[in-house]
């Protein structure tokens, strides 16, 4: 009885499009108990269920949450971090063409999958040297030609990714070299 009334001071509290998941309620009842209050929120038509664990209390007239918005609120709640994923960085420099349906992110923890909004979210999982390359311009790039393996990129591909690099860039990707496999960064001058 009491989960239920924490638990709907709690969502009155945030903000009104915040983004919430069930890990974040926990403290204020068994497992059972916040499952239960949050079915009967849902149901009522206070919160909306994103995807399995995610909520948001909606305000009238606001659209709903980006799958990229529900999968960091999502990978957060188990400790994760999110990165793009390299297929739809390649995609985005040109270097292949489609990728699969649904959006598929890098990830610090295990592989996992979930539908949000009629699409599929992939979070896939990477290893840290490949996270360590972050989410800037470079980083992107180095990325999108790891993701191509080792005998698809040479100096056409890396010039498709660096054609646009400047100064800002050079000097992130001179930080970010440490981090690539030496097929990689002996494409570049060091």
């Amino acid at each position: 009885m009491y989960t239920a009334t924490f638990i709907r001071r709690h969502i009155f509290q945030l903000p009104a499009g915040q983004l919430f998941a069930t890990r974040h309620l926990l403290a204020y009842g068994s497992r059972a108990a916040v499952d239960q209050a949050l079915y009967r929120l849902v149901r009522s038509g206070v919160i909306v269920r994103l995807a399995r664990g995610v909520f948001v209390r909606q305000e009238a007239g606001a659209g709903l949450p980006s799958a990229l918005q529900v999968a960091a609120v999502k990978a957060q709640a188990f400790g994760k971090r999110i990165a793009a994923g390299g297929g739809e960085l390649a995609r985005q420099f040109g270097l292949i063409g489609e990728t699969p349906p649904g959006l598929t992110l890098r990830v610090n923890g295990s592989s996992s999958s979930f539908a949000c909004g009629g699409a599929i979210v992939r979070l896939q999982r990477t290893c840290q040297r490949r996270m360590n390359l972050g989410d800037g311009p470079a980083g992107q790039a180095l990325e999108s030609l790891w993701h191509l393996g080792r005998t698809r990129v040479g100096p056409l591909e890396v010039e498709q990714v660096t054609r646009a690099w400047g100064r800002r860039e050079r000097q992130e990707m001179r930080q970010l070299i440490t981090w690539l496999p030496d097929w990689i960064s002996s494409h570049f001058a060091r």
